[in-house]
């Protein structure tokens, strides 16, 4: 999740630079804090009403109220658009304070460029730092612990902020992929603290929950491996998404979100249209993937189109107003 906050922070900061303070504030909640609260009031309890309804118990509108009463925050993927929506409007919030210690700029400085790629000495000191605080924060917060009412898990939240800095901070996504030898370096140390946890697991099979946090070596070592090769992997997808973003394929981004708000309905109907099929967990995993990939895009078209559909209505209702008045 570390990649997709790094490219937030990026696109987040060239949409700031290219809109007014209030201008993206209100662009950030119309497109992560109303589809957020959407889901959480609709997609949700639809998930869960589907599954209900297949095991046989009633649902209605007693039971739709009774489950709306019980929550305490987001439910299902839209976590991550929750946090997002709170990472943007601090970064409006910096750019502010930007704008008062820089008093030339109205949006302060401007992110430097350097073709060069990410520092070295700042990574590597940025994942000590985020590996030892996952490691304290663990102690309390272990992984798969969450917080309301963003049910974050804040076992990685120190990644997030991290990599949502440095994709906010760079002018280019070149900025935010290591050199090779930068690269060996994070590859080295995600090999180490990796075998430190395969000897720990190999010792003692049942030590695998000491991972999650404590004060332990497993956790120390998980905490640095996370870090390491998370960034590891997630600069191989930057250096992807970097080479491969072209003209078509940001025409089908338009449509990702969509399909994410989507996929969790799509998955569980698939997972009961499915359910007595005979065969293998890993050939039925690959079915209801692939299935599922396929119907959350159809899906998401649809309610794409439809959304668009009723706001071109809405819009045609009010000039008609305007229009009598």
């Amino acid at each position: 999740m570390g990649t997709y906050m790094c490219l937030g922070g990026y696109f987040s900061r060239r949409a700031l630079v290219r809109k007014s303070r209030e201008g993206f504030v209100r662009d950030r909640l119309y497109r992560l804090g109303l589809p957020t609260i959407a889901y959480t009031a609709i997609g949700a309890p639809l998930c869960a009403g589907i599954v209900r309804a297949w095991q046989g118990y009633p649902v209605g509108l007693h039971w739709l109220i009774d489950y709306w009463r019980e929550q305490r925050g987001i439910r299902g993927p839209v976590w991550f658009t929750g946090t997002l929506l709170c990472f943007d409007l601090g970064l409006v919030a910096y750019d502010r304070l930007q704008s008062v210690l820089y008093t030339d700029s109205t949006d302060g400085p401007s992110p430097s460029k350097n073709d060069k790629g990410v520092n070295p000495l700042k990574l590597y000191a940025s994942i000590a730092l985020c590996s030892i605080s996952d490691f304290f924060i663990r102690i309390f917060y272990p992984v798969g612990a969450v917080v309301n009412p963003l049910k974050l898990q804040p076992a990685y939240l120190s990644q997030y902020i991290a990599t949502y800095s440095l994709g906010a901070s760079v002018s280019n996504l070149a900025e935010a992929i290591p050199s090779l030898p930068t690269s060996a370096g994070l590859l080295l140390t995600s090999l180490a603290s990796g075998f430190v946890l395969f000897q720990g697991l190999k010792n003692d099979p049942s030590s695998t929950a000491q991972m999650a946090g404590g004060w332990n070596n497993l956790a120390a070592a998980y905490a640095l491996w996370n870090n390491a090769n998370g960034y590891l992997v997630g600069s191989c997808v930057l250096a992807a998404f970097r080479r491969y973003s072209t003209t078509s394929w940001r025409a089908i981004n338009a449509m990702a979100f969509p399909a994410f708000l989507v996929h969790m309905p799509v998955i569980t109907l698939l997972g009961i249209a499915t359910d007595k099929w005979e065969m293998g967990p890993v050939a039925k995993t690959a079915v209801i993937g692939a299935a599922g990939v396929v119907g959350s895009w159809i899906v998401g078209y649809a309610a794409d189109r439809l959304w668009l559909w009723a706001k071109g209505v809405v819009v045609g209702l009010q000039g008609q107003d305007k229009l009598q008045k």
